[in-house]
């Protein structure tokens, strides 16, 4: 090496993990050697190394789709993916550290001629994509797209994520996130072909079949025929064990205060607040999952992690307690009456924060069953309720949009999809459009595109009474009866 290079060479570490299934039950001890890519220069346009991982709702409604048309589902992992994909037109050095290379060697005795004299470490200069690299998720995914289309597969334009392949009017879909695939396929001898093929290019596949799936920690059950469940229990139980203590028992993730801030109560001392912090983050990923009874909690806590308070703890504590009494919870998605439609419901509820900023919250169903969720704090002040709903409403249809075209793009002949709304004088602002009248001029107009949407036939605005609308559970911290009744309703798992 020039002493340039030696230079530029990073360094990486070994990660040892104990791998469990996603009902909590230890698989394997897995190693990884890890490149550490921040000691990289950073490039000028992040996205020109960045990678796509397929979104959650997508996935959902790949899932939901194989359990109404009884499709097979596999999943796959691709052992060693990165090192498939070669790390072309760029040199990159790595500098094993003297530990690791001392195992190295007395593994492979060839590689003591390459031992640094003076500091007994290693260089080496990377042939194939390393895991920790900047470039090696994009080559990676380079590599897959290409072996994929080799076989016929095009990519939904709506997630690149998403591939399918159609033979005499037989559908096999791939989802893909990074080295784990979801299959979903009407045809047999596809998939076996497919299987084939990945075998044939990676070596070391592994393949997973049966009623009962584990993918990316979730465990997906079609062992009801037309449904589909979806759980974490493993997860659940691993986070539930980063508190100390008893928990003891929560009927609803959190009181009536939600959102009140104390200004005179601590702030956590460093420890604590690192802790706090870590959980938030466990709890936020399961709740945007399989979870979201938790979501409207948990979106109020994600904003406290900068300067937790001993009240913050306070309310984490309460969320963990609800949890620990419902582990068993998750969600079902299911056709309705054995039909493909889109159903939407948005909701807000005004004025309720501190800086009297409206929450809103939005659940898309493929007939029964969110396949997606968001509760969060709306981004301006609103003058009424009906403003407050308008705004949920059109940041709402952004989604409910995509996951029709996505749907569409299919194979799948849609109509309109359905919104739900719990407010007359925002159906009738949003049927209207634009107008000069001093009491809603002021609204951006941004917001009337929900009038194109509806005149362009994409949607439908139908008005659902307040305590049959599934979102209002992400607005505000709701009690008793009504809690668990739009628990079950959002999460279908007592349906």
């Amino acid at each position: 090496l020039t002493p340039e290079q030696a230079r530029s060479a990073i360094s990486a570490m070994m990660i040892v993990t104990q791998k469990f299934d996603p009902e909590g039950k230890p698989i394997k001890i897995k190693s990884r050697y890890v490149a550490r890519g921040n000691e990289m220069p950073a490039p000028e346009d992040r996205s020109s190394v960045s990678s796509p991982t397929v979104s959650l709702s997508s996935l959902f409604m790949v899932a939901a789709i194989a359990a109404k048309e009884n499709r097979e589902v596999i999943t796959v992992d691709i052992a060693g993916a990165y090192l498939n994909a070669e790390m072309k037109n760029i040199d990159v050095f790595i500098r094993i550290d003297r530990e690791i290379a001392a195992l190295l060697v007395k593994t492979a005795p060839e590689f003591a001629r390459f031992l640094h004299p003076k500091n007994g470490v290693i260089y080496v200069k990377l042939k194939k994509a390393l895991y920790g690299c900047q470039e090696s998720a994009l080559l990676w995914f380079r590599h897959i797209c290409a072996t994929l289309r080799t076989m016929g597969f095009n990519q939904n334009p709506h997630d690149p994520c998403v591939f399918n392949m159609t033979v005499d009017g037989k559908q096999i879909t791939v989802v893909l996130y990074v080295d784990d695939l979801f299959l979903s396929s009407m045809c047999p001898k596809l998939t076996e072909r497919l299987l084939k093929l990945l075998e044939a290019t990676y070596k070391e596949i592994k393949v997973h079949r049966g009623d009962k799936l584990p993918y990316l920690a979730m465990l997906f059950d079609y062992s009801v025929k037309g449904q589909v469940s979806i759980t974490m229990e493993g997860y659940v139980v691993d986070t539930l064990k980063m508190v100390n203590g008893s928990l003891g028992r929560a009927s609803t993730p959190a009181t009536l205060y939600l959102f009140d801030i104390d200004e005179d109560s601590p702030l956590l001392d460093q420890d604590t607040k690192m802790h706090f912090h870590s959980v938030v983050a466990k709890l936020y990923y399961l709740a945007k999952r399989v979870r979201p009874d938790i979501l409207t909690s948990c979106s109020f806590l994600v904003t406290r992690v900068s300067a937790p308070t001993l009240q913050d703890y306070g309310k984490l504590m309460r969320t963990m307690a609800y949890l620990s009494g419902t582990r068993m919870l998750g969600i079902v998605l299911r056709p309705y009456d054995g039909l493909l439609r889109l159903f939407a419901h948005i909701d807000a509820s005004f004025a309720n924060h501190k800086d009297m900023r409206s929450q809103g919250g939005i659940v898309i169903t493929l007939g029964r069953g969110p396949v997606f969720v968001r509760a969060t704090k709306q981004s301006l002040v609103t003058k009424s309720s009906a403003e407050a709903e308008m705004v949920a409403l059109a940041d709402g249809l952004t989604y409910v949009i995509w996951s029709r075209d996505f749907l569409i793009a299919q194979g799948y002949e849609l109509g309109p999809a359905t919104v739900y709304q719990d407010n007359q004088a925002t159906i009738a602002m949003a049927k209207r459009g634009p107008t000069n009248s001093g009491k809603s001029k002021h609204i951006n107009l941004r917001y009337y595109w929900v009038t194109d949407r509806l005149q362009t036939g994409e949607i439908k605005l139908e008005y659902l009474k307040s305590e049959d609308m599934i979102s209002d559970i992400l607005t505000k911290p709701l009690q008793g009866a009504q809690f668990r009744r739009l628990r079950d309703m959002l999460l279908n798992w007592a349906y």
